[in-house]
């Protein structure tokens, strides 16, 4: 703005170029709050990745000062990359999702259950538990119960 005003003073511009060059100003002013903001979530954003809380970065020298070596890895510890919670929280949900296909491979199986059946009638006589046709006909519902169910 000042270059501007130097300008306009001797002549090689005009009042409209100070103008704008002050309106430049006050909306980079304004970016400042918002850029600050954004700083400060990608500091906490950082922090939760490293497994720590989310804080502000202390920074300790310049970016003028900052040192670039020659050779950079060219990737994470194994130990770092562990610790992210949403790496943590897809490697759970893998295990829980290997896991219903262990069941669900299991269920197609037949299974035989043994229980213990019979009813109780009003002359108080145990009837149902010596029929061996409706034992017969129980373990074969139970047997072919999965097939059908899968739809093989």
């Amino acid at each position: 703005m000042r270059a501007t005003q130097l300008l306009r003073d001797a002549g090689l511009a005009n009042s409209l170029a100070v103008e704008r060059s002050a309106s430049q100003r006050q909306t980079t002013e304004l970016l400042i709050p918002l850029l600050e903001q954004d700083i400060a979530i990608q500091e906490n954003a950082l922090q939760v990745l490293a497994g720590q809380l989310p804080a502000t970065i202390s920074r300790s020298a310049l970016l003028q000062d900052f040192i670039v070596p020659d050779y950079l890895s060219a990737g994470l510890p194994v130990s770092m990359v562990s610790r992210r919670p949403d790496v943590r929280s897809n490697e759970m949900a893998l295990m829980a999702a290997n896991a219903q296909v262990g069941v669900a491979q299991a269920n197609m199986y037949p299974a035989l259950n043994i229980t213990a059946g019979g009813d109780w009638n009003h002359s108080n006589q145990v009837t149902g538990l010596i029929s061996p046709v409706l034992y017969l006909a129980l373990l074969q519902g139970q047997l072919l119960n999965p097939s059908f169910r899968e739809g093989g």
